[in-house]
């Protein structure tokens, strides 16, 4: 169950959205779970932790973001987010990130958001398409990192998958083949937002 909304709706599909129960289309962004089921989960230094979602409308999105938990970061060398296109099988592809961040999870229950950059060729913001699999990925390494606020999935293998995992990583890589992420039960709350 993963819900995509976007600003500039119109008034029916505001009125859609709130019939759904969920308030992220009044809000304007786009959220990989519904925040209204969210729980405290712990992060882990050098892991991509990754939501993917399935797009409900066209919007173009300049910056991306995750609340955090009840740990703020200690340390942090580096705290990235990025957006990827994600392929029938969940290989995914980087179509834009922010920059390394360091201060994103500095503060408990508190929203964090970085825009988009454009070192490396990327844009400063994307168009999202309406029915096109996506995903919204972050990283952080560093001595503690913080606790994100997550969701839970009784069946992490159902498809489409919503959660996936890498460890090891230092920044966050191009593109990802399938067979490297490990599916995983925690679907982290990560935002994407005009």
């Amino acid at each position: 169950m993963t819900r995509t909304f976007y600003s500039g709706a119109t008034p029916a599909q505001l009125q859609r959205a709130a019939m759904s129960g969920n308030s992220a289309a009044a809000a304007g962004y786009i959220e990989t779970w519904p925040r209204n089921y969210l729980l405290d989960g712990l992060a882990t230094s050098g892991r991509l932790h990754i939501g993917y979602f399935t797009s409900s409308f066209d919007v173009t999105v300049s910056q991306l973001g995750f609340i955090t938990g009840g740990t703020a970061r200690v340390g942090s060398t580096l705290s990235r987010l990025a957006l990827f296109t994600a392929a029938a099988d969940g290989s995914l592809t980087k179509v834009a990130q922010t920059a390394n961040t360091s201060g994103l999870g500095s503060t408990t229950f508190a929203t964090h958001q970085a825009s988009l950059d454009t070192t490396g060729g990327f844009p400063a913001s994307y168009r999202i398409l309406a029915g096109q699999r996506y995903a919204i990925g972050w990283l952080f390494v560093g001595t503690t990192p913080p606790s994100i606020r997550i969701g839970d999935s009784p069946d992490p293998n159902q498809l489409p998958v919503v959660s996936r995992y890498i460890t090891g990583q230092t920044d966050i890589a191009a593109s990802y083949a399938v067979g490297t992420l490990t599916t995983y039960f925690q679907i982290p709350y990560l935002t994407a937002r005009p």
